[in-house]
């Protein structure tokens, strides 16, 4: 009879534990923290999920993103172009410059009949 009560008590005293332990008030400061801190853990690891993409999916996304612009659709396509020409100017006035080398102007033909009407 005395290992029964003696067990009653043990289980009422880890309940009592219990029950305290679960209502007791944890400072703000010391739950924002922790909190804080699960919430930069679970960044990392997204983070490290999606940088670890082998390249043949990576060349489906960027597939996946040219087909947004129709071809059949002239005016994107035309700004794209536009866009492509311009890049590519940018690109080039760049590397002559990098080179030390004049910047070169895009040849246009309407420049080029100006220029000769003037030697006359």
């Amino acid at each position: 009879m005395t290992s029964a009560t003696h067990t009653k008590q043990i289980a009422s005293a880890a309940l009592a534990s219990f029950l305290q332990a679960r209502t007791a008030e944890v400072p703000t400061s010391d739950v924002s923290r922790a909190l804080r801190r699960k919430q930069q853990r679970e960044r990392k690891k997204r983070s490290r999920s999606h940088s670890a993409v082998d390249p043949g999916e990576k060349g489906s996304s960027e597939f996946k993103l040219s087909k947004t612009v129709s071809k059949k659709d002239p005016r994107r396509s035309t700004i794209s172009k536009e866009e492509r020409d311009i890049r590519q100017r940018i690109l080039q006035m760049r590397e002559n410059k990098r080179k030390g080398k004049p910047i070169i102007q895009p040849k246009n033909s309407a420049v080029d009949s100006d220029e000769s009407d003037d030697d006359f």
